[in-house]
């Protein structure tokens, strides 16, 4: 099985790589939302300090959405899922390496850049740390819960919309509790509850996530 995903999930990151948009149009966007509102906004120090961990999230959530659409497409388009369906490789298994793929080459970037953004908001080291740190732990919830949305939406020609719809709710509590991080430590507060409840929502996402994925692909299959 290690075997497979293995093999699914660099199959699935070279294909991203011969089509570079799918990774540079997300990262481009991010880049350009958080650069707007500092631009577009006062100067305060303080004002951009308080609104600068919950601008930084929802720029990665949009982002993020952004490339959920094209996970399945593709191979939808192609046949390939319907070929999987006769091998010895399960819909689960495909589905666990499509998010691993496209989590490493949308989401990984925008972490590794949060930094720089967090610095034009003045964010300070605790700040940047505390960023990161939720970033890496809620991201992944969001591309396991977002696979969901994208199987449900596959036959649809054009699911973007119903998309955002039936997983916008899904994202808000990683969304509340990632930016009310970045305010806490601002204010001198503890954050370890929020910590363990993202880390709570990436493990139930990696458990039951894929399946569901799995039966909604069979479902979007006809199958």
């Amino acid at each position: 099985m290690t075997s497979t995903l293995y093999r699914l999930f660099l199959r699935d990151c070279k294909h991203h790589l011969r089509k570079q948009s799918d990774i540079l149009n997300p990262l481009c966007f991010f880049v350009i939302i958080c650069s707007l509102f500092p631009l577009g906004l006062s100067a305060d120090r303080e004002l951009l300090n308080t609104i600068g961990g919950g601008v930084i999230w929802v720029s990665v959530l949009l982002s993020m959405m952004m490339g959920l659409n094209q996970i399945f497409r593709d191979d939808y388009e192609a046949g390939v899922l319907e070929q999987f369906l006769f091998t010895h490789t399960t819909l689960t298994q495909v589905a666990l390496a499509k998010i691993a793929a496209f989590w490493c080459l949308s989401a990984l970037p925008m972490i590794i850049l949060a930094p720089v953004m967090g610095t034009a908001y003045h964010l300070n080291g605790d700040q940047i740390l505390v960023l990161m740190m939720g970033l890496t732990l809620g991201t992944p919830t969001l591309a396991l819960l977002g696979s969901i949305g994208a199987a449900l939406t596959l036959n649809l020609k054009n699911g973007g919309v119903l998309l955002a719809i039936l997983i916008l709710p899904l994202f808000a509590p990683v969304l509340i509790f990632g930016a009310g991080m970045v305010s806490a430590v601002g204010m001198g507060l503890p954050v370890n509850a929020q910590l363990s409840l993202l880390g709570a929502l990436m493990f139930g996402s990696l458990s039951l996530a894929p399946f569901a994925t799995s039966f909604a692909l069979k479902n979007s299959l006809d199958y």
